[in-house]
């Protein structure tokens, strides 16, 4: 099982389909992402998944932001 993908996959849909489809709470949407993320990379994976991570700081949580500051 690729824990990367499905955890990528359930954040996208997050972004793609509660946050930008339904206009709900920005901010419990990033907590729940975070929480999703750091259990992923501290737990499903045999070292720290710093790629997932970076990932999330880089990519998606600016994304979410972006939403926030609308």
């Amino acid at each position: 099982m690729n824990y990367e993908n499905l955890i990528k996959g359930w954040i996208y849909d997050e972004y793609n389909e509660v946050c930008k489809g339904r206009n709900h709470n920005i901010k419990s949407a990033i907590d729940r992402c975070y929480g999703v993320m750091m259990f992923g990379c501290n737990a499903l994976f045999k070292d720290y998944n710093e790629e997932l991570a970076k990932w999330w700081d880089d990519e998606m949580l600016p994304k979410f932001r972006e939403l926030e500051r609308r």
